[in-house]
């Protein structure tokens, strides 16, 4: 017979990270929902994507002008 494993639920969307059940790490460490930076962390990739493809035009536009030989 196989030995019964407790079954740990998976987390659903905005409800990650779990609150800690030891009372010293849930004083310690705060926990939050993604659900609540959401609309910051879109923000904020867009403005690192934004910023990456800007560079990419800049060294190509260097790579151009760059004199040969």
């Amino acid at each position: 017979m196989k030995p019964r494993r407790k079954k740990i639920p998976k987390p659903s969307c905005g409800q990650f990270p779990i609150k800690p059940r030891d009372k010293t790490i849930a004083e310690k460490f705060s926990t939050y929902k993604f659900a609540d930076y959401k609309e910051k962390v879109i923000d904020l990739l867009g403005r690192v994507c934004t910023v990456s493809v800007k560079t990419v035009g800049i060294v190509d536009h260097m790579a151009e002008e760059e004199p040969h030989g």
